[in-house]
């Protein structure tokens, strides 16, 4: 790698990153772990390009933003391989906080493959520190509408996807991932079999040999090519508050995520549906209130499904 790309990964370094992230997000994200899961899940997403401002001295951002695709490739990819760093480190310490010391050493020998030594190092104390503090260690993650971090609820399944997978209720007791989401360990499996869009990422971000792979043309193609996926997916991540509906609604019928819902289907949904109907209507011993709540949340599951 150039000395200039050298010289971005160190101004950009994981306790650079996090503290961004964590300023950023102070009014919103930093949530006791005793919260519950529909605060947690739609954590709100900050630009690259929010996070690059903060940190970067002006004049080397305006150099980069200058190269056009290919400077803009180099820095978002510089953010978000150290957040995949910081997300590595912090499910190592969760892991050896749920006293699995397998799954620890597992990582960690994983991460010594991708990662330079010095980087796992500073990343390791970002993650230490908050071992000690009084929030459960933070989930970070990036999607298409920017990266994230999230306090979760003590003990829970790590999974998590801006585009598919907006929280899993599951609990993980002396794991890091439920039984359900453990192809989300891309350090170890192969993210681009069974992997949600989220563990793909981790996988192509966490290499940095991916950085010197493109040139201006692929990229210009690889942009225009992302941006009309994009707009496919737009419906199910539309904005904060519509994760934010989703979540809830999966949570209300039960259902682990969005992956589980697309399995289970617009007939199984409606089956769900009329099952938790007969207890929320007023004949019942429900309520009106509790009735239409149900109504409302069935739609917003039937229109991901029609996405």
């Amino acid at each position: 790698m150039s000395p200039e790309r050298n010289m971005l990964f160190e101004l950009l370094s994981p306790e650079e990153i996090f503290l961004v992230l964590k300023k950023r997000s102070s009014g919103s994200a930093q949530t006791s772990a005793n919260h519950s899961l529909s605060k947690m899940s739609s954590p709100y997403p900050h630009s690259d390009l929010e996070i690059l401002k903060d940190i970067l001295p002006v004049a080397l951002f305006e150099s980069l933003r200058a190269l056009g695709y290919t400077g803009l490739f180099v820095m978002s990819f510089a953010v978000r391989h150290q957040i995949t760093l910081l997300s590595l480190a912090a499910q190592a310490h969760l892991a050896l906080q749920r006293n699995n010391d397998a799954q620890r050493r597992e990582i960690e020998n994983s991460a010594h493959i991708y990662f330079p030594l010095s980087d796992w190092e500073k990343a390791q104390r970002v993650c230490a520190d908050f071992t000690n503090s009084q929030f459960e260690i933070p989930i970070l993650g990036f999607s298409s509408s920017g990266c994230y971090i999230s306090y979760p609820v003590s003990n829970r399944c790590r999974a998590f996807d801006g585009v598919h997978l907006p929280f899993c209720p599951q609990k993980a007791e002396g794991d890091v991932f439920c039984p359900l989401h453990t192809e989300e360990m891309w350090w170890k499996n192969n993210p681009h079999e069974k992997g949600t869009t989220q563990a793909r990422m981790f996988s192509f971000y966490g290499d940095r040999m991916n950085l010197g792979a493109y040139d201006e043309e692929r990229l210009k193609n690889m942009t225009r090519d992302f941006w009309q996926s994009f707009q496919k997916q737009r419906p199910r991540e539309a904005s904060r508050e519509s994760t934010k509906d989703l979540s809830q609604a999966l949570q209300l019928f039960d259902i682990e995520s969005g992956s589980a819902l697309q399995a289970l289907g617009k007939d199984g949904l409606r089956q769900r549906y009329l099952k938790l109907a007969v207890s929320k209507h007023p004949d019942s011993g429900g309520s009106h209130s509790a009735f239409v709540n149900l109504k409302q949340n069935y739609e917003i599951l039937k229109d991901y499904l029609r996405c």
